[in-house]
Parts: structure tokens; sequence; C-alpha cells
């Protein structure tokens, strides 16, 4: 009953049968808003007015589109990661989650990354998905799944994960509302709470344990053996052999200014004012009236880049803007 009353008033569940499921990469130190998200990633949506639900774990990044619509609850969860947390305690595989009596869901999990999911309805098409993964199908029955989903909702480390679905349109008013009501479920507020907390102190406290970690490193390094600091000197050299040798690959700078020069056309009142050139990156600033996705697409179209990124848009006084694109090159 208080699990009952804890997801109608603070979690919306969205049905795998009203979503779609997106996995790609990005580096760790790309951090991204969810508008800028919003904005690099509702192509791939199948929805023509869409909402983006999205889960970052270091390079991971696994995102669900729906239909858009208004949420009343201060989370907002896709079915279908808790399906992914659900299978996580059953390890990497190709399995067959009986959801209810209507749907099947098919989830690929490799180390313990979500690679695919969606609802598949003629279970004979599971012999081609276990020859392209080399993986058997692993069956979760319906009151299997039914059992986890109930625990799950009590795991505290589950619900702390929830802090990156939290509704940014969630109402003040609605805010206070719920806490008022927290001498009802005083466990429930304080995870709330935790979570709310946590969330805006979030790159902060990144930035704190990454120092504790430097320095640790550091004092582990000065007391290392004279033996172990020549094994570690040793290991660094064939890293960075290795490096120099699979990313420092060679770019053209010319043919990469030739198909800029593709990118914005005569007629456009737009420039380039800013062009930087990495072995495997580049970064370019466009000024123009005109919209990112213009351009986005533009360079798209060259196929000479991939994972391209609309980083940052800068609106000036007067009326242009100046859109921050960040490419990685193909070798």
């Amino acid at each position: 009953m208080l699990i009952r009353k804890i997801k109608n008033s603070i979690i919306s569940v969205i049905p795998m049968s009203e979503s779609s499921y997106y996995y790609t990469t990005l580096p760790s130190s790309v951090k991204l808003s969810k508008n800028l998200i919003f904005l690099n990633y509702k192509s791939k949506s199948p929805f023509s007015k869409t909402s983006i639900f999205s889960y970052k774990k270091k390079e991971h990044l696994s995102l669900w589109f729906s239909l858009k619509q208004s949420y009343s609850t201060l989370f907002i969860v896709p079915e279908g990661f808790l399906i992914f947390n659900i299978l996580k305690n059953f390890g990497d595989g190709l399995y067959c989650v009986s959801i209810n009596k209507d749907f099947k869901v098919i989830a690929y999990l490799k180390n313990d990354i979500l690679l695919s999911e969606f609802i598949l309805n003629d279970l004979n098409k599971l012999d081609l998905l276990e020859k392209e993964y080399k993986q058997k199908t692993k069956y979760i029955s319906y009151d299997e799944y039914k059992n986890h989903t109930q625990k799950i909702w009590t795991d505290l480390n589950f619900l702390l994960e929830l802090k990156q679905f939290l509704n940014l349109n969630f109402s003040k008013d609605k805010l206070v509302s719920l806490f008022e009501k927290k001498f009802y479920y005083p466990s429930i507020y304080i995870i709330v709470l935790y979570i709310l907390i946590s969330y805006y102190q979030a790159n902060s406290l990144e930035n704190k344990i990454e120092l504790l970690m430097e320095n640790y490193q550091q004092l582990k390094n000065k007391n290392s053996k004279v033996k172990q600091v020549i094994y570690q000197h040793n290991e660094k050299v064939k890293r960075l052999n290795k490096f120099i040798k699979d990313e420092l690959y060679y770019q053209d700078p010319i043919k990469i200014i030739s198909l800029l020069s593709k990118v914005i056309y005569p007629n456009d009142d737009a420039k380039i004012t800013f062009l930087s050139i990495t072995p495997n990156t580049m970064k370019i600033k466009i000024k123009t009236k005109d919209s990112a996705i213009k351009y986005f697409k533009r360079l798209n179209a060259l196929g000479y880049f991939k994972n391209i990124l609309i980083e940052n848009t800068y609106k000036q006084q007067n009326g242009e803007k100046i859109y921050t694109y960040f490419l990685s090159l193909k070798v």
C-alpha cells in the first residue's frame, strides 16, 4: 500500500509500449543538459512530438523516447529503466521478459550496459536475434518480473539513481505540498530530499572525489617500491605508444576546410568564427540568425564526421546566435 501511494504521488512510470530506446556513447568529460540532449537527439525519436528521458553513466548514454505530454509527478521513469535494473541482477545476456500478458520485451546486456531494448510480438524472430548476438535467450516469466518489480521499489540504490529522472517542470507548490506529507511518509521524504540535494551538488561532489583520488594516487606513488615505480613507468610508456599509434593519426586540414565550405552556402547569412582541429576531434563556431539544426544537418551530410554535438548556444543582442559544434573525426 505504501509503495503504491509513493508511486502515485511521486513517480510516473512510462510503459514500454509507449516508449522507444536508443543507446549511444559520449566522451566521459562531455556533460549535456536536458535541453542540449533534446536538441542533439530528438531526430532519433520515432515520435514527431517527443519527450526524452536520459540516463548517463561514464561514457554510456541511454535514451528513452516517448510521445510528448505533461507529468505532474516529481520523477518520470521509463519502464525500460526498471527492466534494465532488474536484469542487471541476472548478468549479461539476451533476455525475453514477459512484462504482462500482451507484451514481451527483448533486452540485450553486455558489460552491465543496456545495448538494446524493444517489444517483440513475433517470438519466431528470436532465432535471428540469437544468431546476431551469439547468445541463447534467457526467459523471465511474468510472475518473476512482477515479483522483482515490487522488490526494486524498496532498493535504496535504485531509488537514488532516480535523480537522473527528476522532473524539472515539477511545480514548487506541489513540491511544498509533497514535503508537508513527510510525517506520513518519513523514509520517502528523506530519500527525495537526498536526491534533490545530490542532484544540484553532483558536479561539486564529483570534482572533490576526483581531487581526493588524485591526492591518494600521488601519495601511493611516493610510497611505492622502486620495482613498482619502474613497472608503472613501463606501463605508461606502453599506453603512450599505443595511444600514439591508435589515436594520433594525421588529419588533412585542407580537406576539412574544403568540406566546411559546403556547410555555409554563398547566400547564407552565416560565417565561421572559430575552428579548432585536433587529431581526432574538431570544434567549430558558426555565427548566424538561422537555426542550429540547419548546419547540424549539413555537417552530418558530409559523412566525414561522427558524434556531432551542439555543445553550446550564445545569443547576442543583435539577434545573431553563435552555435558551438563538437565533432569526432573519422579515421
